[in-house]
């Protein structure tokens, strides 16, 4: 989460398009997000159909120019209000426009802007946690600050789904990060109610861990390891999907599959691919 995040500010100025999504690159999509372009680009499309964190329908702007999702497993409970925790910087989509763009730029570069670890200085505290001074801090203080009423935050466990703990550390299990008196439980989704995920506490698809010897600790809940592995499934199943594309276009193509029964049902999960990538 370097300087070089900043490049996701170029989204802004891709205006080939009426509306740009930047995803990271261990993210996926499970289902189309037709529903989040008519929300941005349909002013009669029913805002009660869309999953979203905070807003009520009504409440909804009436133009959204960004949509995102919160990375509340950044902060623990109370260090930050909940509009001041940081955008998830791998899920933005974003209605391009070259005055948000150079106005993101005077902001960066304008003499203290940022200071400690947060943007809008210690008054405003839009920081502290990890990626601050980047794209994640930045974005969740223009939209809360310079440009509010213009987005919407998604629902987390729909969209950019990171199969996180909702509760802080401290005492275990008891405080909701987002400050709710009862938040929902990510762990538990189920994966046909998910339109995108973000492999970050689930470890990378590709890297096929073996679940015998993987998430051992006290913090990985039971519930966490069945989503991981249900999305895990998922990634493969689209990957094998090109695998046999490239194999009937291309004579000479082999997919590096597994010939041997793997233990732990890996095989299910990884199809076959557990032996390389």
């Amino acid at each position: 989460c370097g300087f070089r995040e900043f490049l996701k500010l170029y989204s802004y100025v891709q205006f080939d398009y009426p509306v740009v999504v930047h995803m990271d690159l261990d993210s996926f999509i499970l289902k189309p997000l037709d529903h989040v372009f008519d929300l941005m680009l349909d002013p009669s499309y029913d805002r009660t159909r869309l999953p979203v964190m905070w807003q009520k329908p009504n409440e909804i702007p009436e133009k959204v120019d960004f949509v995102f999702t919160r990375d509340y497993g950044m902060v623990e409970p109370g260090v930050r209000q909940p509009h001041k925790v940081g955008v998830q910087g791998g899920f933005l989509v974003v209605r391009p426009s070259q005055a948000d763009f150079d106005e993101n730029i005077r902001i960066i570069l304008a003499p203290g802007s940022f200071e400690g670890s947060d943007w809008g200085g210690r008054k405003k505290r839009y920081g502290g946690f990890y990626g601050a001074g980047t794209i994640q801090g930045l974005a969740s203080y223009y939209y809360g600050e310079i440009a509010p009423n213009r987005s919407v935050e998604l629902n987390r466990c729909a969209y950019n789904q990171m199969v996180d703990n909702p509760y802080g550390k401290v005492p275990m299990n008891a405080t909701c990060r987002t400050l709710e008196t009862q938040c929902e439980d990510c762990r538990k989704s189920l994966v046909q109610n998910i339109y995108s995920a973000h492999f970050t506490n689930c470890g990378k698809p590709f890297w096929c861990p073996n679940p015998a010897k993987w998430w051992h600790s006290e913090d990985f809940h039971e519930e966490q390891h069945r989503l991981c592995m249900d999305l895990f499934r998922e990634w493969h199943s689209v990957r094998y999907s090109l695998e046999e594309e490239w194999r009937q276009r291309y004579k000479r193509y082999s997919p590096n599959l597994s010939k041997e029964e793997l233990r732990n049902d890996t095989e299910g999960y990884y199809l076959g691919f557990s032996r390389g990538h």
